[in-house]
């Protein structure tokens, strides 16, 4: 026998309805700016201290920055690249008047070089996870072959101008800097690309041909605003780490006012002692619990649980050891009740329900008997019980079909606690408890008849009680034996 002091003594359980375990996990999940060990606060703050040359975020940061902008960016580069191949065979009707020596070459570039380039460009860029280089390549590679395709048609004409040319490559470059979304350095890939082949086609085509080169200013000039428009990659870069960390501060504070949210709601449907729902929440369950068997023609079962002689526990082990024992006696109940199912709550004092929707009167009695004994086998020492007794608690079941018009939650309230009492009067540590059909459960199914519709066939049930599976219908007891008188 276990004495007084042997009284178990466990930590306040967690949501008894276990559907409420993912809720509470995510409550405890930490934001994305605390994972990485930074605030978006201290972010922008940084940001805004920074040199105007440095606009990389933290690495993690940084790193989330490359995971949700990427596929964006690549959509954005593949379009303009579209834009540039279509772009690149209208300006072939101006190949054909400016330089009509050699159109047949500037044909034949844009359709064998330029187009199969852009294409390919377009296709790994669509790929899932094209990879840093790869990226490159493709975001590069299209615009420099268009850009040079054209020089070479220059270049290879008699008519040699490189002002013409040092215009087309200012263009492009700029036009390539300002609008394709480049990594910055992706972007300075191209335009020192760009330039240093551009010039030297222009070199060659200009020995080739015995010219000079005209108006080096321009070229100076070419060279001067590509290093501009670099320095306007830079700054759209910046500004758009700054917008990612702005939009991730506003998300961070949404999740956190989610889960306090969730949090708050989580506390108002929770028994501070038990951790079992409590009777707001209950009463909420049985509710929706009703509407949907009406709706179904199924049963809603319900036990009623009253720890036996509490109030003299109470009085000789104090109101600790009373709180203890109700721990523990609601951690045994939440560990009977069907997962994701059933809900089990603190009714008020020493009063348990277990909602149980779906379940028949047999299935509910044979779970009332398992919490009893349950209980009864944790051997739980009650100070106020001669003969060394130990903590029991007396179970009243009710079910009920809600599709009658004599039926309601109420009443199924009423029938559990009067089950309840029943099982006290006849000697505590029981189960006891009544079924209620409305009608059969065949025709609660078909939800066509009453139970005094004129045309009810014979043997259906009525609105009287009728007695549950392996109980006698006469006293509607069932047979279980007591450890305590």
């Amino acid at each position: 026998m276990n004495s007084y002091g042997a009284i178990p003594m466990f930590a306040a359980p967690g949501p008894a309805n276990l559907a409420a375990a993912p809720r509470a996990a995510t409550v405890n999940q930490r934001g994305p700016g605390d994972a990485a060990g930074f605030a978006p606060d201290e972010i922008l703050a940084d940001t805004n201290r920074l040199p105007w040359w440095n606009y990389k975020l933290p690495r993690p940061f940084e790193s989330r920055f490359a995971i949700e902008t990427d596929a964006d960016r690549n959509h954005q580069i593949r379009f303009w690249i579209a834009v540039s191949l279509a772009f690149s065979w209208v300006t072939f009707a101006v190949d054909v008047k400016a330089i009509p020596d050699v159109w047949q070459l500037a044909f034949l570039l844009r359709l064998c070089v330029v187009t199969p380039v852009s294409v390919a460009a377009m296709r790994l860029l669509g790929a899932p996870s094209p990879g840093w280089w790869r990226t490159m390549l493709a975001s590069t590679v299209p615009p420099i072959v268009a850009h040079l395709s054209v020089l070479i048609g220059f270049a290879a004409s008699a008519e040699v101008d490189t002002f013409r040319a040092a215009v087309v490559l200012c263009i492009g470059i700029l036009s390539m800097n300002a609008l394709f979304p480049l990594r910055l350095r992706d972007a300075a890939v191209f335009t020192v690309t760009a330039l240093t082949i551009g010039d030297a086609i222009n070199v060659i085509g200009a020995a080739a041909h015995h010219a000079t080169i005209g108006h080096p200013e321009m070229i100076l000039v070419t060279h001067v605003l590509a290093v501009l428009s670099l320095l306007v990659r830079l700054l759209a870069e910046r500004e758009s780490r700054h917008s990612f960390v702005l939009g991730l501060r506003l998300r961070i504070r949404a999740e956190d006012l989610a889960r306090s949210n969730a949090r708050l709601q989580e506390m108002s449907n929770t028994d501070p002692l038990t951790g079992l729902a409590n009777r707001r929440s209950f009463d909420l369950a049985l509710a929706q619990a009703w509407q949907s068997a009406a709706g179904s023609g199924t049963s809603v079962a319900l036990m009623m649980i009253d720890v036996d002689h509490f109030k003299l526990f109470n009085d000789i082990a104090g109101h600790l050891e009373g709180d203890r024992c109700l721990t523990t006696v609601a951690r045994t109940i939440a560990g009977q009740v069907r997962r994701g199912q059933d809900l089990a709550a603190r009714f008020g004092g020493e009063e348990f329900v277990i909602l149980m929707p779906g379940a028949g009167c047999a299935e509910a009695h044979v779970a009332a008997e398992r919490v009893r004994t349950a209980i009864a086998t944790l051997r739980v020492f009650h100070p106020g019980r001669t003969g060394g007794g130990f903590v029991s608690v007396s179970i009243g079941v009710a079910m009920m079909y809600p599709c009658g018009p004599d039926t309601s939650p109420a009443g199924l309230l009423k029938a559990a606690d009067a089950a309840m009492y029943e099982a006290k009067a006849g000697g505590r540590d029981r189960v006891m408890g009544g079924g209620r059909p409305a009608v059969d459960a065949e025709t609660a199914s078909r939800r066509q008849l009453t139970p005094d519709s004129p045309n009810r066939p014979a043997g259906l049930g009525s609105a009287t009680q009728v007695p549950c599976p392996g109980r006698d219908p006469a006293t509607y007891r069932t047979t279980t034996e007591s450890s305590s008188p």
